[in-house]
């Protein structure tokens, strides 16, 4: 139903904004100074 079809596309986008949160945090924590050496 479409009410499925909602739910199941906010789940999606719930998980994968957690995700892409979780790899720019880990970037900016552990990648940071080697970024700005290459800049």
């Amino acid at each position: 139903s479409a009410a499925e079809y909602r739910a199941l596309l906010t789940e999606l986008f719930e998980k994968l904004t957690a995700q892409l949160s979780f790899a720019a945090s880990w970037i900016d924590n552990h990648l940071d100074d080697y970024l700005q050496k290459l800049c």
